[in-house]
């Protein structure tokens, strides 16, 4: 099924903000305020935080004309969407874009979430800028393939971009999806029940956690012409990744080594790069986490749980019952 065949608007499910944004002379009171609100609503949406959101502007219909082709990354949150930015903007040049020093991360790739309803949507002058700063640009979403809620606010163009884009869409255990969501919202101090099984079965919109994260890679898995790519292939397997990517791309790999992007230790050291690099090599947002297998905090009524509300995708992905989960 190709874009255009999907008829039914489906919920975009979890917002995704990056960090603070481009401008880095700006009162430390609003950077504190507004990094609030849009992380509370990149982890859990509006219809949990109420976060208050605004449209983005209306998009010039010719904005694509003077970029290459761009690139989305797409994921449900929590799958490895910037370790796979990473990879791109590491293995292949023409997806290296670059940032101004006192940038935030964020200028080295485009959130397609803040052209729709936003708590800090982009301009046009601003999404044009971080077209130009790549050959190919890399795009995210965690939104589902219809992208309804960026629809809503830029109408055709959505089309014109998904019929000129290449689509990767990554996914990652789902088990250790929501020990990873649980343990981010809880940073941000969110309701996120007493344990894993507490938060699976909290519900957005009428459906599980487990369900909502079925759904949406469900809904991806329809789509022709997409790329698919496991969270676990890129972290254990880089070198076939990166070739499958320049396959799907057109592009020739640089195979820098390693091949996998190094990780940002601390929360010091990804402050320095965003004064100090030009070409920081990651993205991410938050700083890792001590991995935690899905196995140590799963016992049998978690398995049952899980198994009844997307056992079937599981298998249908080739995730087993005694694969094992590594933090991004």
């Amino acid at each position: 099924m190709g874009f255009a065949e999907i008829a039914t608007r489906h919920g975009s499910g979890f917002g995704s903000i990056p960090g603070v944004g481009s401008a880095p002379l700006i009162d430390r009171g609003r950077i504190l305020a507004r990094r609030g609100a849009r992380f509370a609503y990149r982890a859990v949406g509006r219809r949990q935080t109420g976060v208050a959101l605004m449209p983005a502007p209306r998009l010039d219909a010719k904005v694509l004309e003077d970029c290459g082709q761009p690139v989305i990354v797409a994921s449900h949150r929590r799958s490895g969407t910037h370790l796979t930015i990473d990879l791109l903007r590491r293995q292949f040049r023409e997806c290296g874009a670059w940032k101004w020093p006192g940038e935030g991360l964020d200028a080295l790739y485009t959130n397609l979430d803040r052209l729709g309803w936003h708590p800090d949507p982009l301009t046009p002058a601003r999404f044009a800028s971080l077209l130009a700063r790549a050959e190919h640009p890399l795009l995210k979403t965690h939104a589902t393939p219809d992208l309804g809620e960026l629809r809503d606010v830029q109408g055709p163009w959505v089309d014109q971009l998904l019929q000129r884009a290449r689509i990767i869409y990554v996914v990652r255990d789902g088990r250790a999806v929501m020990v990873s969501a649980q343990r981010h919202e809880a940073r941000l101090g969110l309701d996120v029940g007493r344990d894993v099984l507490d938060y699976m079965r909290l519900e957005t919109d009428g459906r599980s956690r487990v369900r909502a994260w079925a759904d949406h890679v469900e809904q991806w898995l329809g789509v022709a012409g997409v790329l698919l790519l496991r969270y676990e292939d890129v972290v254990h397997r880089g070198a076939d990744v990166v070739a499958r990517l320049g396959d799907f791309l057109g592009l020739e790999a640089c195979w820098m080594q390693p091949i996998a992007p190094p990780l940002v230790r601390n929360a010091w050291q990804k402050r320095a790069m965003r004064f100090t690099h030009l070409r920081p090599p990651t993205t991410a947002l938050t700083p890792p986490t001590a991995p935690r297998d899905w196995q140590e905090l799963f016992g049998p009524e978690e398995e049952a749980f899980f198994d009844a509300e997307a056992g079937g995708l599981m298998r249908k992905l080739g995730y087993p019952n005694e694969s094992r989960d590594f933090d991004e």
